[in-house]
């Protein structure tokens, strides 16, 4: 049992990710500003099994931008299944990447860090890892310091070794889980929605209903982009704005489009403004977390905004 739990979640969350490859200037102010978390993706564990920066002079500007704003900013680290495993599997390894974390925080003057172990699993072990890691970063962020710690976690559409990767023992490690309910798309079978509503309604379910997660612990994933269906999504997954850019519908969750890889017109599948307001108005109503978005330099900048669309929703909730 971790001995310096996180404290409870008593407000509902707006987060959005941005990743490093980004043109982060070209994100306005106006957008970060309607966030309470931005998380910058990524440290990467290297095969030293440390967590590096991808473009840390990136990440200094973008928190002292938030920090202006009234925003914070944690750092995510992901990396592959291997390095993970190796690096959480003994107490040595743990020690070093959890300092390095720590001094991830000073330098760059970060509130907290969020775990994107894409997937600790119980078929190899490695959920119980990421249970020791998780346990020795809470007591880190929790231990008299003003430091969140989140972890992006699977949808849990699909039960199995890697949702119950998530042992019961890190729901008191975290502040919340930012919960990836996206990307349930398939290449073989036309028309199909990787973000439907009903899949928000299946997640909680999951994590709510049967694993017992308390729901200030729950913060909703919305995709800001879109995947087609029946076809490769290599070079054929568009953010937001591209669709709207091609003509998409703001209000629609699907729209013809086409692609450098696929110029002959194919239907693309998004959460226009209707969709991610119903999200939004069943996150609040039902006392969760917050919403989580991936990624924010995805939405457009003008009337069409998902963002705007979520920020009047939940003012309007309020």
């Amino acid at each position: 049992m971790t001995f310096y739990k996180a404290p409870v979640n008593s407000k509902f969350q707006v987060v959005g990710y941005i990743p490093s490859y980004r043109n982060i200037d070209a994100i306005p102010d106006s957008k970060l500003r309607q966030l309470d978390v931005v998380i910058y993706a990524f440290a990467t564990i290297n095969s030293s099994l440390l967590p590096e920066i991808d473009q840390p002079d990136k990440l200094q500007t973008l928190v002292s931008r938030c920090h202006a704003l009234g925003v914070k900013v944690l750092l995510s680290f992901n990396g592959s299944q291997q390095y993970f495993v190796l690096m959480a599997s003994q107490k040595s390894t743990r020690d070093l990447f959890v300092n390095a974390l720590k001094e991830d925080i000073s330098k760059y003057n970060l509130d907290g860090i969020d775990n994107d172990w894409e997937y600790p699993s119980v078929s190899d072990g490695s959920g119980y890892y990421n249970a020791l890691l998780m346990k020795q970063l809470s007591d880190f962020c929790h231990k008299g310091n003003p430091y969140l710690l989140t972890m992006a976690i699977t949808s849990g559409l699909y039960v199995g070794a890697v949702s119950n990767g998530i042992l019961p023992d890190v729901f008191d490690d975290v502040d919340w889980f930012n919960v990836m309910i996206y990307d349930d798309y398939s290449t073989t079978q036309s028309y199909v929605q990787h973000s439907p509503y009903s899949m928000l309604l299946a997640s909680f379910n999951y994590w709510i209903t049967v694993r017992n997660l308390a729901r200030t612990k729950f913060v909703a994933g919305i995709p800001f982009y879109g995947r087609p269906s029946g076809i490769s999504m290599t070079g054929n997954t568009l953010s937001y704005a591209d669709i709207i850019d091609q003509g998409g519908d703001c209000m629609s969750d699907s729209a013809l489009v086409i692609t450098t890889t696929h110029s002959a017109p194919f239907w693309i599948y998004y959460n226009g403004m209707t969709t991610v307001q119903r999200k939004i108005q069943y996150s609040f109503s039902q006392g969760l977390g917050g919403v989580m978005f991936w990624e924010i330099s995805m939405d457009t900048n003008d009337n069409s905004s998902l963002m705007e669309a979520v920020e009047n929703e939940i003012n309007r909730m309020k």
